[in-house]
């Protein structure tokens, strides 16, 4: 089929030129064949290739482009994901503990009870422990800025002994 060239090139039609792009790079044309298309053909041959290239350039351009956006948009996402994520992962452990999870510089915890039976969990680090004293010890070992000044004075219990080995 014959081609209009001008028409394509005014007209910027990328259906056109497409349609041509396998029959060009299929063709084998032999130097003979192109020096028969004499000034005309080989003139018309030689544009046909500048705007395939062109159109090329173009689509590599584009594609380029809109690969960037999509890399962007993805780590946009990604990390609007991951914010979820912590989001859902906070309002889970506020759903597993009985009381809110405190965040640090936020307030303090209070100790279990002494003598607290059955297990208790830490609301801090969500620790299983088999009974409330062991909680209470974990807090002072590992979470004692939760719980201010508080935590620095010695229990009763162990300044009673103190005492009684001062005594002695």
């Amino acid at each position: 089929s014959t081609l209009d060239l001008e028409r394509v090139a005014r007209t910027v039609d990328i259906d056109a030129l497409e349609a041509q792009l396998d029959a060009v790079l299929s063709s084998k044309l032999s130097e003979g064949e192109l020096r028969r298309l004499g000034g005309a053909g080989s003139t018309q041959l030689f544009r046909l290739m500048q705007m395939l290239v062109e159109y090329l350039l173009h689509v590599q351009q584009t594609l380029y482009s809109r690969g960037m956006e999509l890399e962007h948009a993805a780590q946009v996402t990604s990390s609007q994901l991951l914010e979820q994520a912590h989001y859902a992962g906070a309002l889970e452990a506020r759903l597993k503990g009985a009381a809110p999870v405190p965040f640090p510089g936020s307030h303090a915890v209070e100790e279990p009870p002494p003598g607290a039976s059955g297990p208790a969990q830490c609301h801090i680090c969500f620790k299983l422990f088999s009974s409330a004293d062991y909680l209470a010890a974990h807090y002072r070992r590992r979470h004692e800025a939760h719980f201010g000044q508080a935590m620095a004075q010695p229990e009763p219990e162990a300044a009673a002994g103190e005492v009684c080995a001062a005594a002695h």
